[in-house]
């Protein structure tokens, strides 16, 4: 999945759609990292030990189309996969939230409301 489908996916998910192109950076910057680690470990515990070795070196070379291909072949459920991990991503964005919400702080993203 490249970056553009993922971003729309994130968007939709978050429903966020209608805000500013400005205000869905900010949030989506603040969870896209969340995603990306969630992603890549769940694709690493997928993997057997030869294809993570594979994957790390063709992640290396920055060669988006490869690594897709490489992920289509050897990740048969990486829609499935990128979805939980939004899903992770999002819940733990939202429990930070009401943290910070119940410890009277602002939460991040509350003026683009």
């Amino acid at each position: 999945m490249d970056s553009n489908k993922l971003r729309e996916l994130l968007i939709q998910e978050m429903d966020i759609g209608t805000l500013s192109k400005e205000a869905q950076n900010d949030i989506l910057s603040k969870v896209g990292e969340t995603v990306l680690t969630t992603l890549t470990t769940s694709i690493f515990e997928k993997l057997s030990e030869n294809a993570r070795n594979e994957f790390e070196k063709i992640s290396v070379t920055g060669d988006h189309t490869l690594i897709q291909e490489f992920l289509d072949t050897n990740v048969p459920d990486l829609s499935t996969l990128v979805k939980e991990a939004i899903r992770k991503a999002l819940n733990a964005y939202k429990e930070q939230a009401i943290k910070q919400i119940l410890r009277g702080d602002s939460p991040e993203g509350e003026a683009h409301k």
